[in-house]
């Protein structure tokens, strides 16, 4: 099976491209080929139409929190979501995302579904640090233009499945922590040291039930996006091997409305 992992980014360009980890899962093994950087999204668009059978995880969400969708009047369908994030310009999104944040008082102005709750994850309304919400806004109308499977959420092509991935619920649990990137010059070498063990333990069967090989190089990225897409595929691929790919979505509680992180702990 082919997998791919997507670390995202809502603005991609050559200082901050989308990267995606091509991927190939056989015998009990996840073997990343090769790291790709995309700096348009003419060419994400591109990949998500190629021919299955695939399997893609992507860091963003691909919901909303079901009273945030309903205070908006916003879809709780996503297909119907999307088509209503393709037809807004973003000036008007963003200005009704601070509508929302004005109008309620402090400590409801982001609000978090039920799976970021449990995993540690962003509010999907959040537009800044870490603007998640721009990332649904540009990544959710892509993906579902597509055409492409959303298990439990969008019925599309069997041969080619998409599931929200999240790398850090899962660095959390492999290293203990998510300072493995974007740090300051002087801790530089200790970070660098947190992802070489992160992609040691992920050569390790214990955590996906599969062993993840990828070239040393993916830990000299100081940004962590070459690794943190090896984590989008990991997280892929476990989906894959546990047959939550299916169009009705895995065999676990999740809300259909706010959806599912594709990850053991989401379901813990």
């Amino acid at each position: 099976m082919r997998v791919l992992g997507i670390d995202f980014t809502s603005a991609p360009s050559s200082q901050k491209p989308i990267t995606a980890a091509h991927c190939q899962f056989h015998d009990g093994v996840l073997v990343c080929d090769h790291v790709e950087r995309i700096t348009d999204f003419q060419r994400f668009e591109h990949l998500l139409g190629e021919s299955g059978p695939w399997i893609a995880g992507l860091d963003f969400p691909f919901s909303f929190a079901k009273v945030f969708l309903t205070k908006m009047n916003w879809p709780l369908d996503v297909a119907e979501l999307a088509k209503l994030l393709r037809r807004t310009s973003k000036l008007e999104y963003l200005s009704e995302m601070k509508a929302f944040r004005d109008a309620n008082p402090a400590g409801q102005k982001h609000v978090a579904r039920q799976i970021d709750r449990l995993t540690g994850g962003a509010a999907p309304n959040n537009v800044v640090n870490p603007p998640v919400g721009r990332m649904i806004f540009e990544g959710l109308p892509r993906l579902v233009q597509s055409g492409a499977n959303l298990p439990g959420l969008v019925i599309g092509d069997p041969n080619r499945s998409a599931v929200e991935a999240y790398p850090a619920v899962a660095a959390k649990r492999l290293i203990g922590t998510t300072a493995y990137k974007d740090g300051p010059a002087a801790d530089a070498e200790n970070r660098r040291n947190l992802r070489i063990q992160l992609l040691r333990t992920l050569a390790k069967e214990d955590r996906f039930g599969f062993r993840v090989s990828a070239s040393q190089d993916v830990v000299n990225d100081a940004a962590g996006d070459d690794l943190d897409a090896v984590i989008c595929a990991s997280q892929a691929a476990w989906a894959f091997v546990h047959g939550h790919t299916t169009p009705q979505g895995p065999n676990l509680d999740f809300d259909c409305v706010e959806g599912w992180i594709s990850d053991p702990d989401a379901f813990a």
